[in-house]
């Protein structure tokens, strides 16, 4: 079949960004005008933050304050209380020193021997101007942006972690344990025994960017064939100059003959009718080989000429 549009070929970049690491498909795929279809496909992973070592930092940091409000009155022991519409936990953190970008932030609280079940968010407060001895509902943080959340029951003697999204270094900033549903539910502060209860903010920093690279092959929906023509329509009708650079003159015999103009790839790439003059104006045609096809009588007959500007 004779191809009716083809494109030069060259490389093609297209750069994609994804925040989730994980495994993706990119495919591409080429029709031409007739609908023949060819397409191809590459596999990339795009790596997390514990896949990369050699350029990911992480960082565990303890409270610098924690307590909890139940209705106006604060408690600074060794439990994180919370309960909807009743209590709330507040906990700092010093992110003074993350300078980095941070790619992954986890919560972890261990829950004491108060046992409950629901749904615990973390919000990031929107101030930090309180410590564990001051705290009131004067100067208590607001909640803002949900950071995390888990659902479920909360035994005693086990670490849950909250994976954060959003949070940002470079200050003192305030996470506030908000119980959206369930019952009373008691995790363990950094007064309580076993330091390896308390609670932690683990931090990996690294580089935002995550540069992978995948090749195509090359995609050839069909390749440029040579206008094949039968050597008996090749007639010496006389044509001018060979090779031309501006026009094409066609001897007198041939005047009020259509006239096309012909690619090697076939495609017709300009035609009309012989004036008196036997002129064709060439000068928009690229240069190259071109077939010129003259019908008169109904009668096809072609010439090879050459185009150089």
């Amino acid at each position: 079949d004779k191809l009716l549009k083809t494109d030069n070929t060259r490389p093609y970049a297209q750069r994609v960004s994804y925040d989730a690491p994980g495994t993706y498909l990119f495919k591409v795929e080429a029709e031409d005008n007739q609908g023949n279809l060819a397409s191809d496909q590459v596999q990339v992973t795009i790596g997390n933050a514990s896949q990369d070592p050699t350029t990911d930092q992480i960082t565990t940091l303890s409270p610098i304050h924690d307590a909890f409000l139940s209705y106006k009155t604060r408690y600074n022991n060794k439990d994180l209380r919370v309960e909807k519409g009743r209590r709330i936990s507040y906990l700092m953190f010093d992110l003074s020193g993350v300078t980095a970008p941070i790619l992954k932030a986890t919560l972890k609280l261990s829950e004491g021997t108060d046992e409950g079940k629901g749904t615990v968010e973390v919000r990031q407060g929107s101030h930090s101007n309180w410590t564990e001895t001051n705290l009131s509902v004067a100067n208590k943080p607001s909640a803002t942006s949900v950071l995390g959340s888990l659902s479920g029951e909360f035994l005693s003697g086990n670490t849950y972690n909250f994976d954060l999204t959003g949070l940002q270094g470079g200050g003192k900033i305030t996470l506030m344990l908000v119980q959206a549903s369930g019952d009373d539910i008691a995790f363990l502060s950094s007064e309580s025994g076993n330091a390896e209860l308390h609670p932690s903010l683990v931090i990996t920093t690294g580089t935002n960017a995550r540069t992978l690279s995948g090749e195509f092959k090359t995609i050839d929906v069909d390749q440029p064939k040579d206008l094949v023509v039968p050597e008996e329509q090749f007639q010496t009708v006389t044509t001018y100059p060979n090779p031309a650079s501006e026009y094409i003159t066609v001897s007198s015999t041939t005047i009020d003959a259509k006239y096309s103009i012909i690619s090697r790839e076939g495609l017709v790439a300009q035609s009309g009718i012989l004036g008196n003059d036997g002129q064709i104006d060439v000068r928009e045609l690229k240069e190259g080989i071109y077939y010129l096809q003259l019908i008169n009588d109904d009668k096809a007959t072609f010439h090879k000429v050459l185009i150089a500007h």
